[in-house]
């Protein structure tokens, strides 16, 4: 008989991570638990117009989203539209939107990251998971 694996969902493995080779079970043990997944599709996506564009459909973001840096980090630090015991967020496909627009690639990264600060200090768990980022740890179980 095989088990699943236990991935670290508590507040204090927030952060951003690489995405592992096991997501499926990883989103499963996700849903389990009741933390939100939320998976942005990145590919095509070249500017911060496009990028803001694919969270808002993606967190499903309210009418009122600014689309731009702010609206942004505070969209992401809320999320009281979509109540979970915690988040899980996959950006997919990441490596194009990298390449194209390299200092707004990294301006969502810092967001996210204190995202996932503000979260862990509130006892909530804020896992983002980045395709191709080979300078992030491997989020394991």
């Amino acid at each position: 008989m095989t088990t699943s694996p236990q991935f670290p969902f508590e507040p204090a493995h927030s952060g951003l991570y690489r995405t592992p080779p096991a997501l499926d079970l990883l989103q499963q043990a996700a849903a389990r638990l009741g933390i939100a997944y939320f998976r942005l599709d990145l590919r095509q996506v070249s500017d911060k117009r496009n990028f803001l564009d694919a969270c808002a459909r993606a967190f499903g973001f309210p009418a009122s989203f600014g689309h731009n840096w702010d609206a942004f980090a505070d969209s992401v630090q809320d999320l009281s539209w979509h109540p979970g015991r915690g988040y899980l967020v996959h950006l997919q496909d990441v490596s194009d939107f990298a390449r194209a627009a390299p200092h707004d690639y990294a301006t969502a990264m810092e967001i996210l990251g204190h995202a996932a600060a503000y979260w862990k200090a509130r006892a909530t768990t804020f896992i983002v998971l980045i395709d191709d980022a080979q300078d992030l740890p491997l989020f394991t179980a």
